[in-house]
């Protein structure tokens, strides 16, 4: 696994984690606004392309 593949993961774990705090603390307020529904959406999209990168990387290159 390349360098910058490593640091694309990372990001992409660290935007989750920062999702995920949104969505914990409009959870934590009672309050399912647009900041809810957009952080889950942003959870799911960035789980998404962290797990295609993960995948992509591992695959043998011809």
């Amino acid at each position: 696994m390349k360098i910058s593949t490593i640091i694309l993961l990372v990001l992409d774990a660290l935007i989750i984690l920062g999702l995920v705090g949104v969505v914990i603390n409009q959870i934590r307020q009672g309050d399912l606004s647009d900041r809810f529904w957009i952080g889950l959406a942003g959870i799911i999209a960035f789980g998404y392309c962290g797990q295609y990168l993960f995948k992509y990387s591992k695959t043998p290159k011809k």
